[in-house]
């Protein structure tokens, strides 16, 4: 038993490693760190393309020279990086943002020195055609980014960040006074429900709901329930709900099955970018 005991604390070290080194790796750099697109054909890092160059030649320059307090910029990004490998993914761009402002002082003083470089080229014409180049090459690199942003992420991405979340909302709280109760099912998703939303939160945002009238209300709690004021947030059954007239639901397909409901009682659909039904606004007829 404690041979085996010294295995798994052996094997979950090495694990541990692993997690630790995929936040070093190019691909998460430099390629699809952001994780924009299902493939990753068209995937974007953390940093640009064109920035590692600089990173080559400012940790080239923290090494060489003696950069003032370089001991505690190093010592900020490998331990800065822990908390980012003890998560439960294997790797996340979001959880390396405590060490992006050493590496982006890196990248500067990378940019610094290249600049330098070309600046000592004695043929000028050298010089500038190395400028133009890599200014060329910039500004391919933005343009991806740009249609990544603008075109493909919302298409691919869009079930994962909500998209149709406000609408559904800013729809539930202008139909507030028309009924009771609203009734919100956070469990979404085209392939299966399998994304939790959290819709009480985008409707105290966009209600501008007063803080302390929320913190004063009396509110309802219960196994995967709560309600305050008129909105609910539950798993909606239509077989049991479909008779509660006077009530709006807000649900996936999944919980408000199309082939249930009636013409007149669907109040509106809510699509993805891609063209896909993401969520139904339904209330029983009267």
């Amino acid at each position: 038993d404690h041979i085996q005991s010294k295995g798994e604390l052996l094997m979950l070290f090495f694990f541990w490693v692993k997690r630790y080194l995929n936040y070093m790796q190019p691909e998460f750099l430099f390629s699809n760190g952001l994780n924009m697109t299902i493939n990753g054909i068209l995937g974007m890092g953390i940093f640009y393309l064109f920035e590692l160059p600089w990173l080559l030649i400012g940790i080239f320059g923290i090494i060489r020279e003696k950069i003032t307090h370089r001991l505690f910029i190093v010592a900020w990004i490998l331990v800065g990086i822990i908390p980012a490998s003890l998560a439960n993914n294997e790797y996340s761009a979001s959880r390396v943002l405590l060490i992006l402002p050493p590496i982006l002082l890196i990248i500067s003083l990378g940019a610094i020195r290249f600049f330098e470089l070309i600046k000592s080229i004695k043929n000028k014409y050298l010089g500038w055609g190395i400028i133009y180049l890599y200014g060329f090459f910039i500004t391919v690199i933005l343009l991806k980014a740009t249609l990544i942003f603008s075109i493909h992420f919302p298409i691919q991405r869009g079930e994962a960040f909500m998209e149709g979340t406000k609408e559904s909302v800013l729809y539930a709280i202008n139909s507030k006074d028309k009924y009771h109760e609203i009734v919100y099912d956070p469990y979404r998703g085209i392939e299966a429900p399998y994304i939790v939303n959290i819709p009480y939160m985008y409707i105290l945002f966009y209600s501008q709901y007063d803080p302390l009238h929320y913190q004063n209300e009396v509110k309802k709690y219960g196994n995967d329930f709560f309600r305050f004021d008129k909105f609910t947030t539950r798993r909606i059954n239509w077989r049991e709900d479909r008779d509660k007239k006077g009530t709006l639901f807000i649900g996936s397909p999944w919980s408000l099955p199309l082939q249930d409901l009636k013409t007149n009682e669907i109040l509106k659909k809510i699509y993805l970018s891609n063209g896909d039904l993401a969520l139904l606004i339904v209330s029983p007829n009267q």
